[in-house]
């Protein structure tokens, strides 16, 4: 975002550096009229506040001009919440306890790979890039509760600063196993959406030739010698949810919009109308305020939670869910 607001300036004889307030309203201005969502507008202003405040510079964080802008780019163009989840995951995870996901000793390692990413994603209710970071020697097993706890790669910078490790707001990812959450005495099939197994599996699995590659998750490709990209990791959401659209049986289901961040806002609705606490969950999360949640990732999974029924115990935002 950075980039594209030096290229702007560039063309409009502006030193990107020593841009007046006047300059960067102007821009905003500009991707405002190209279409775009008042959040992503709101994107572009915090790259370049950051940016110049590294450098030094603290004049635009008492703006007065670009808060009145934002106010008028709100009330031209309001924001239309999500109430209703964009896709049905009770549809995804009853594709993942069958063939081609299960067994997982044998499946493909695309759908290993998938089924693993969807789940920890999932359980975590943390960002994309927050589970793209974590590094594969920082993954740990507690030995009586069983549950998984990660840490990102010491060079990660998360999208808050104070969320980075060492902040007051640092927390690692921390993911129950669904064997305690069920007993030891149940069988196999309960446990097929527990996410704890499916990175076992998935680390013993790429184990062979996971080579220098430090990350968790690596690319389909085995004689790939790169870190997977996060566009690329976030991607397989969406290849997963295409995946079972179109080899499902229900066509009456429809599918709308497709991304990582509404697995997140599925993960943190299932928690809190499963009784967990909101404050509970905003911790989970990383959300500082309870308004980032119930503005833009709260939904409405009432409809959800009977048909999760059938399927047993869940992990959705650190949480034991069913």
């Amino acid at each position: 975002k950075w980039q594209v607001f030096v290229n702007w300036c560039n063309m409009n004889d502006v030193s990107p550096v020593d841009a007046s307030e006047q300059n960067v309203a102007e821009f905003l201005l500009h991707i405002f009229n190209l279409g775009r969502a008042v959040s992503t507008v709101g994107a572009y202003r915090s790259a370049i506040q950051q940016t110049l405040r590294s450098r030094g510079r603290s004049d635009l964080d008492s703006s007065v001009v670009i808060p009145q802008l934002f106010r008028s780019f709100r009330l031209e163009r309001p924001r239309n919440p999500r109430v209703m989840p964009q896709w049905d995951l009770s549809l995804i995870l009853t594709a993942l306890i069958k063939h081609p996901f299960e067994p997982l000793d044998v499946a493909a390692f695309r759908e290993l790979s998938w089924k693993t990413y969807f789940l920890l994603l999932l359980a975590s209710g943390r960002r994309r890039g927050d589970v793209h970071a974590i590094a594969n020697d920082r993954v740990f097993s507690r030995e009586i509760s069983g549950e998984l706890i990660a840490y990102p790669a010491l060079d990660y910078l998360p999208k808050h600063i104070d969320a980075a490790e060492g902040g007051a707001r640092f927390q690692p990812i921390i993911i129950p196993a669904l064997t305690n959450a069920i007993g030891p005495s149940r069988r196999e099939p309960d446990r097929l959406l527990c996410p704890v197994r499916a990175v076992r599996h998935y680390r013993h699995r790429t184990a062979a030739f996971r080579k220098d590659r430090k990350r968790l998750f690596i690319p389909f490709n085995p004689a790939s010698t790169s870190e997977l990209s996060l566009n690329t990791l976030s991607s397989w959401t969406k290849q997963l949810i295409r995946f079972v659209y179109r080899t499902a049986t229900h066509q009456d289901l429809l599918l709308r919009d497709i991304s990582a961040h509404e697995a997140r806002a599925i993960a943190a609705s299932l928690a809190v109308q499963s009784t967990f606490s909101l404050e509970d969950v905003l911790g989970t999360c990383v959300w500082k305020q309870h308004t980032t949640f119930t503005d833009h990732y709260l939904r409405d999974v009432s409809f959800l939670l009977g048909n999760l029924h059938t399927l047993g115990p869940i992990v959705a935002a650190g949480k034991v869910v069913g």
